[in-house]
């Protein structure tokens, strides 16, 4: 039988089947984050290059955004061009209605006139 050790959580196991568990827990964390690191790597360089889904999709926001951007000032212009319009509309509007007003006027001073 084994000797056991008072300072292992598990008695039955000797110091060096603990100590040989806990390096292969080590070397599997360690494996664990090259994989992750390389995956890291992989994307880091598809992203730079422009390849992959990540710079698939920057580059399609980037067409898009460029789109969006002609498109918004094109609809900025036409949206100041008809604000331009309503308003010399309303200009006019109101021109003719003084115009109108003034005839009305003249119309009447004229039937007063006449009247007399």
């Amino acid at each position: 039988m084994a000797p056991l050790h008072s300072s292992l959580s598990n008695k039955s196991e000797t110091l060096s089947q603990r100590k040989k568990k806990e390096r292969e827990r080590e070397r599997k964390r360690e494996r664990k984050k090259e994989r992750k690191t390389e995956k890291e790597r992989k994307k880091e360089k598809e992203r730079k290059e422009g390849k992959g889904r990540e710079g698939k999709e920057k580059r399609e926001r980037k067409k898009v955004s460029k789109k969006k951007g002609r498109k918004e000032r094109k609809k900025k212009r036409k949206r100041k061009k008809e604000r331009k319009e309503k308003e010399r509309k309303k200009k006019e509007k109101k021109e003719n209605k003084l115009q109108g007003n003034n005839m009305i006027l003249d119309a009447k001073i004229l039937n007063k006139i006449l009247a007399n």
